[in-house]
């Protein structure tokens, strides 16, 4: 992981059991781009990882949750697939959608390959009540499979929505996709409530004119860029670690 180029993109997801403040951090799945390299990584291994390369998840909230609480490690420079899809749809944009469901509309996947990726999916499902199909090795096939679908097709989901994106529009998801990562470590914060479903954009309602000037709020919204501040620092709390990594609490 240490020899991963600067410029290179990371796909991140993570797997366990019941993410979260009180689950078990089993594996981080990586797809560096464009190499298009997956690694399957036990956590005490990431020592070094991921510096200040952009980091994409789909909907990064548990995996910062798990991150957060598990490994005290903060996550920077974070770019939330889920919600830039959100941005850019035309239409309803209340509610978020699920990973499965973008890449069977939006992407030319073969119905074979979606089939054997949804069968790998209920295979791990049925042991959704521990982390062992993520901790036994060798990890069954299934198990593998599930693991690189949950980054396999991030690349083209974020080049084609940010195709769709107006020219600004990226940096605002990038924002959000941070305050969606800090949000995480709030007392109230529960994973599990429907508000998680909402897109946070859900009163500008459906496409059109609207543009996310015409929306911020200054209170809301501070664009740190525009005082030459790093959007970063100005909101990690004091004393983050950043993802590198360190061995996480099983």
């Amino acid at each position: 992981m240490t020899s991963i180029p600067s410029t290179s993109t990371l796909y991140l997801s993570l797997a366990g059991h019941d993410l979260g403040q009180h689950g078990e951090l089993a594996l981080v799945i990586v797809l560096v781009y464009p190499q298009m390299h997956i690694a399957l990584l036990d956590v005490p291994e990431l020592d070094g990882a991921g510096g200040r390369n952009t980091k994409c998840f789909w909907d990064i909230r548990l995996n910062a949750e798990a991150l957060w609480t598990l490994c005290g490690v903060g996550l920077d420079n974070v770019m939330d697939i889920q919600l830039l899809e959100n941005v850019t749809r035309s239409g309803d944009r209340n509610y978020v959608q699920d990973l499965d469901w973008c890449v069977q509309r939006d992407l030319d996947v073969e119905p074979d390959e979606l089939r054997l990726g949804l069968r790998a999916r209920r295979v791990v499902a049925r042991a959704a009540g521990s982390a062992a199909p993520f901790t036994e090795r060798p990890m069954s096939p299934e198990t593998v499979l599930d693991c690189v679908n949950r980054v396999f097709h991030l690349p083209a989901l974020h080049a084609l929505y940010d195709h769709h994106a107006e020219p600004d529009w990226p940096a605002w998801v990038r924002w959000e996709s941070l305050r969606r990562a800090l949000r995480v470590r709030s007392a109230g914060y529960d994973p599990r409530s429907s508000d998680t479903m909402v897109s946070p954009w859900s009163d500008i309602g459906d496409g059109g004119s609207w543009t996310f000037g015409d929306h911020a709020d200054a209170t809301q919204y501070h664009w740190k860029t525009e005082a030459q501040e790093d959007t970063a620092a100005s909101l990690a709390a004091a004393g983050d670690k950043s993802f590198e990594g360190e061995e996480c609490r099983q």
